[in-house]
């Protein structure tokens, strides 16, 4: 797979007004819980989102924030391949907790016989789209009351990619006749549509001519450096070692004249556009050579792309930039296993890094709060936050929701986490924990819960929480009167890391174990460890029920 990711991204206008609109857009026809359902689930508005709103695993995929504290997210019961509804949540507190909104239409995040975590985009708090992103055939969505309803937004073609203001809709679409086939897709005319807000309709629509001799048109909306100004992008990003053949083109005036701005990239593939006026727009270059491993580079121009100047850096991963609300930090989203977060205050030529997490991070989506501030989502694990770029904490887990009829296990019912005083044979540093029901209710535990290494006394963590599994296990039952279940606890002592700048070492007298609210176990380590506090020391092999032999103790 090719290490080339293309994320169009632009600087949102702010909004002068809220739009009201004097008529209500119907639902979006859209099938239940599974692919096979034509009518949307009932969602109650304001209740909380727990990790079994959208089915058991639920969690926050993706987030757009409007304010310091107001913002809306995407929530989903797998990270790649969500098989129950997904839904529109909203947070009233940057991300500390959530509540539920709407099911998305279905074809938002249902393409081409499979399930996809869509991607949001409000402008206001009121309107807002949602989208299938490039996929084929592709779908785009609209809504002016905050997400109750929505409506489709009709496209002349295929594999729309859109950006949008408080006052304008601008979509890309592939006028194809036969889209499935990559052979006449990659030859597809491309169409600007132009959208006035609530509308689903276009009052304009524009065939963009050629403006360069490449072959496979492909196009993509680039970026919005005005309300009338386009660029997009266009051929074959190439990627897995090839070099790409790419072009830019630009229009000025609403799609009527077109002209071609030359790409400083040239074979690496111009990977995204960041606009920050007309005129000042820096461009990341990346050639993946597979794994989201390849060459970057950036570009700045002040003169529209008339004459480009190289900015001194060069990446080695796929990176998203995403610009703050002040425009003074420049944040980086790495894709890829090793993830994290990077962030430069000089426009991209110095970049210092942040693991997040203590193991990288790989993120899903970053939003950016106030003036310098972020909400990172990490695939498969917690949500991060920032107020200045350089200090991140993670957000509270979802709480728990009930699963069959179950309520989570909790030691108010009765429930018990203890380490074992043996350990795992061949496993330096690893501990079996075992769970005990001896309530009167059976109840349920989350196969993949938060561990942090604490200080007893406090309670307080001494590092990063556990890494949790990217693939969302069953929840496991522990039945009542003696039920039992296990997981594989790891500590990793600072002596492991070695000599290290950054390995600061904290001793760590017990650990918590959180299934989400009211889901929290608290035990101390058989022996006191010292542990690196900026490193994720801690790991756990999932919950799996009874007493299992996935592993020997000795």
């Amino acid at each position: 797979m090719s290490g080339f990711v293309r994320h169009p991204r632009f600087v949102k206008f702010i909004s002068l007004t809220l739009i009201v609109a004097s008529f209500i857009v119907a639902s979006a026809g859209s099938p239940g819980y599974g692919a096979s359902s034509q009518s949307s689930p009932v969602v109650q508005r304001g209740v909380p989102l727990t990790n079994t709103s959208a089915g058991s695993g639920t969690q926050v995929d993706r987030v757009d924030m409007l304010t310091s504290s107001f913002g809306y997210g995407v929530a989903a019961n797998d990270t790649f391949y969500p098989t129950r509804w997904v839904d529109l949540v909203r947070t009233s507190n940057a991300g500390s907790s959530w509540t539920m909104q709407s099911a998305l239409p279905y074809q938002s995040f249902h393409q081409s016989g499979g399930e996809l975590v869509p991607t949001i985009n409000f402008v206001s708090r009121m309107v807002g789209y949602v989208s299938s992103e490039g996929t084929v055939p592709g779908a785009l969505f609209m809504t002016i009351n905050g997400g109750i309803t929505w409506s489709k937004v009709s496209t002349p073609g295929v594999a729309p990619t859109f950006m949008a203001t408080s006052s304008a809709l601008a979509v890309v679409s592939d006028i194809c006749v036969h889209p499935h086939q990559d052979s006449d897709f990659n030859l597809c005319p491309n169409v600007l549509s132009l959208y006035r807000v609530g509308a689903t309709t276009p009052w304009r629509s524009v065939r963009i001519p050629r403006t360069s001799n490449i072959a496979n048109r492909n196009a993509q909306l680039f970026a919005m450096p005005s309300p009338n100004s386009f660029v997009i992008s266009e051929g074959d990003p190439g990627g897995g070692g090839e070099h790409s053949r790419l072009s830019l083109s630009e229009t000025s005036n609403a799609g009527i004249t077109w002209r071609h701005v030359d790409d400083p990239c040239a074979g690496l593939g111009s990977d995204q556009l960041v606009t920050f006026n007309s005129r000042a727009w820096l461009l990341s270059c990346f050639l993946g050579i597979g794994m989201n491993q390849g060459i970057g580079n950036l570009w700045r121009t002040s003169n529209g792309g008339a004459s480009w100047s190289r900015v001194l850096h060069g990446d080695e991963e796929a990176t998203t930039l995403v610009p703050s609300g002040n425009q003074r930090i420049l944040f980086g989203e790495v894709a890829g296993a090793t993830g994290g977060i990077v962030f430069s205050t000089d426009g991209g030529a110095k970049w210092t890094r942040t693991d997040i997490d203590g193991q990288g991070g790989a993120p899903e989506s970053l939003s950016t709060i106030g003036p310098t501030g972020a909400i990172d989502v990490v695939i498969g694990n917690l949500m991060y936050r920032t107020r200045n770029g350089r200090n991140w904490t993670a957000l509270p887990e979802l709480p728990a929701g009930t699963y069959k009829g179950l309520s989570i296990c909790s030691p108010r019912d009765g429930v018990t986490a203890v380490i074992s005083t043996k350990l795992v044979k061949n496993i330096p540093g690893s501990s079996p924990i075992i769970f005990t029901n001896r309530g009167t209710r059976n109840c349920y535990l989350d196969a993949a819960p938060i561990v942090r290494a604490v200080n007893d006394t406090s309670r307080d963590p001494v590092g990063p929480p556990a890494q949790m599994t990217y693939e969302q296990s069953d929840f496991v039952i522990l039945k009542a009167h003696g039920g039992r279940a296990n997981a594989m606890l790891g500590i990793s002592p600072a002596s492991e890391w070695g000599p290290s700048s950054r390995c600061v070492p904290k001793i760590a007298t017990g650990v918590t174990i959180s299934f989400g609210s009211p889901g929290l176990f608290f035990d101390k380590l058989r022996v006191p460890t010292r542990v690196c506090t900026r490193f994720a020391t801690v790991s756990i092999i999932e919950v799996l029920p009874g007493m299992s032999t996935h592993f020997k103790i000795t």
